[in-house]
Parts: structure tokens; C-alpha cells; sequence
């Protein structure tokens, strides 16, 4: 986490940049971008930023003066350190505009939410803004966290796709779907058994009968909707056969308790549980 200015919000990483900057201009001026940080249009804030990258050019090029090379071989010589202060400034001005994009998401951000929004919040709203801003430039003009985030959530749509595509795949879903079936008509014997005990003793529990009745009738129309899909793909799996129990244990226990239950944590097995659910 950044470090806190004054009004405690925290500092970016251009915000240090300038900080750094404007404390080495105030302490010692900089003799008007003399020499190569002149030669080469370099500002004040350009010449202290890449205040090592110069003075690598400069110490080399009075090397090559005192063993009386001509200009034309001493810039040939120096154009490597030269591609380094080249370099050094777009470094720089991609800071300045990372620090310019920060400022502006945090606005748009502060705009789009209340004021009392929530840490998750703020972090999905200022993952929008970003994806947004990224999406509406040329690729080319994209700075490197830019393409990351695009390529991640990329990636994420595409997962999602493929997951959606292959619980939509009958052949995936028979196991997971006969694993319902066996699970809703044990739940279902055992309502109507109630109902009959209940019936039989003449309890005088009407919001429990209620229930039941509702409970029933839910249950029969999950059995009866299951076994129409299996229909379509070969007919129910056995509920002694391993997947199936293991489906119908976890599916029992509801998606959260699965999720940190060993039995159910293969990945196969959460893929099926996902099903369910």
C-alpha cells in the first residue's frame, strides 16, 4: 500500500515520481539541462528522472573527445547509451500518464458510487472503469498493465463460456442430474412417509401438514423433470454407482458446505456440484 499524503489519501507511483523530482530541482537547480539533457530537449523533471542515463552519454562522450574522435564516430559509438536516455524518457512520460489515468478513474469512480460504498465496491467499480478506458484504445497505445487486464478478463469470459457451454452438454450433466434424481426421491419417500404418519396419528399440526403438501409437490415435479432430461440421454444412472453417490452426498450437503468438504473438493466433483446448483 502506498504511503499517505497530507489529506490521507495514498500516493501513486508518479506522485513519488514528482515528489522525487521537485525535491532534487529545489535542493540543487540543475544547470539548465546542460549538455546532452539540452541536446536533446530534455525538461528539468526529464533530466533529474534520467539524471544516470545522461551522465553514462556524457562521461562516455568525453572519452571519446579526449582520444579525438570526430562527432559523427562519437555519436555512431554512443548510440546505444543514447537508445538508454530514449529509453529512460518514455519511462517517464508513461508514469505521467499512468498518473494522469489513475487520477481520472478515481474521479469516475467517486462519481459512479455513493460515498459510503464498500471496499468491494470500489474495487469492482474501479476494475470497470479501467477495462472501459483500456477497451477504447488502439492496441498499440495500450500501456503493459493495460494489456494484462484486457488478456485477464479476456480469459475470464472465456472460461465462463466454456463452463456454461460444457454444463449445458447433456453427456456432462447425466451424472450430476441422475445424483438430483436419486437425492429428490429419497427426500421425497420421506415426506410422504411423514405425510402418513402424520395422517394416521391425527396430528393437529396444520402448518406442518401444509408443509408437507408443498414440500411433496415440489419434490414431484423435480423427480418428474429429472427423469424427462435423463430420458433424452440414455436414462438415469444407478445411485449406487460411486459418482453418482458421491454426486448425491454433496449435492445433500448444499454448495457452500461442498466447497470445504474433502469428499467433495476434486475438481471434477465441484464441476458436477456446480451443475446441481
Amino acid at each position: 500500500m502506498g504511503a499517505r499524503r497530507g489529506d490521507g489519501s495514498a500516493m501513486t507511483r508518479a506522485q513519488w515520481l514528482w515528489a522525487g523530482a521537485a525535491f532534487a530541482l529545489a535542493a540543487s537547480p540543475p544547470p539548465a539541462r546542460a549538455g546532452v539533457a539540452e541536446d536533446l530537449g530534455m525538461s528539468d523533471a526529464e533530466a533529474v528522472y534520467c539524471e544516470s542515463e545522461v551522465a553514462q552519454v556524457e562521461n562516455r562522450l568525453r572519452i571519446f573527445r579526449a582520444q579525438g574522435l570526430s562527432p559523427a564516430e562519437q555519436r555512431r559509438r554512443n548510440a546505444g547509451a543514447e537508445e538508454n536516455v530514449a529509453d529512460c524518457r518514455r519511462r517517464f512520460h508513461e508514469l505521467r500518464k499512468a498518473d494522469e489515468d489513475d487520477e481520472a478513474v478515481r474521479a469516475e469512480v467517486a462519481r459512479r458510487l455513493p460515498p459510503n460504498a464498500g471496499e468491494v465496491q470500489r474495487d469492482r467499480a474501479e476494475r470497470e472503469v479501467r477495462l472501459e478506458r483500456a477497451r477504447a484504445k488502439p492496441r498499440s497505445a495500450l500501456r503493459d498493465d493495460e494489456r494484462k487486464l484486457l488478456t485477464a478478463e479476456e480469459e475470464r469470459v472465456h472460461r465462463e463460456r466454456a463452463e456454461a457451454e460444457r454444463v449445458r452438454d447433456p453427456r456432462f450433466r447425466r451424472p450430476a442430474v441422475s445424483a438430483m434424481l436419486c437425492l429428490h426421491q429419497r427426500q421425497l419417500s420421506r415426506a410422504r412417509t411423514e405425510r402418513a404418519e402424520v395422517e394416521r396419528l391425527g396430528i393437529a399440526d396444520k402448518n406442518r401438514v401444509y408443509y408437507l403438501k408443498g414440500e411433496i409437490r415440489r419434490l414431484e415435479e423435480n423427480v418428474a423433470g429429472e427423469r424427462e432430461e435423463l430420458s433424452r440421454v440414455g436414462g438415469p444412472l444407478p445411485c449406487s454407482e460411486p459418482r453418482v453417490a458421491s454426486l448425491e452426498r454433496c449435492a445433500a450437503m448444499g454448495s457452500a458446505r461442498a466447497r470445504d468438504d474433502e469428499m467433495c473438493s476434486s475438481e471434477e466433483l465441484q464441476e458436477l456440484v456446480h451443475v446441481l446448483h
